[in-house]
C-alpha cells in the first residue's frame, strides 16, 4: 500500500484485497498521531502504541 489516495478513485489501483477507504482511514490515523506527537508534542507515543494494538497488520520499518 502506498500513501497515494489514486485507489480511491480507479478500481485499476488498488492492490488486490485490499479496502480503499479502510487503507485510506488508517493512514489517516497514524498520521494524525504521528504529526501529534513529533510536531504538536502533544502526545508521548502512546496514541501511535494504541493504533498499533489496534492495526496488527501495520507494520513500520524505520530506516536511519
Amino acid at each position: 500500500t502506498s500513501f497515494t489516495d489514486l485507489h480511491l478513485f480507479s478500481p485499476l489501483l488498488q492492490s488486490p484485497g485490499e479496502n480503499p477507504n479502510e487503507v485510506h482511514r488508517i493512514i489517516n490515523e497514524f498520521s494524525l498521531a504521528f504529526f501529534d506527537q513529533y510536531v504538536k508534542q502533544k502526545d508521548d507515543g502512546l496514541i501511535l502504541k494504541r493504533l498499533m494494538t489496534k492495526y496488527p497488520e501495520v507494520n513500520f520499518k524505520v530506516n536511519r
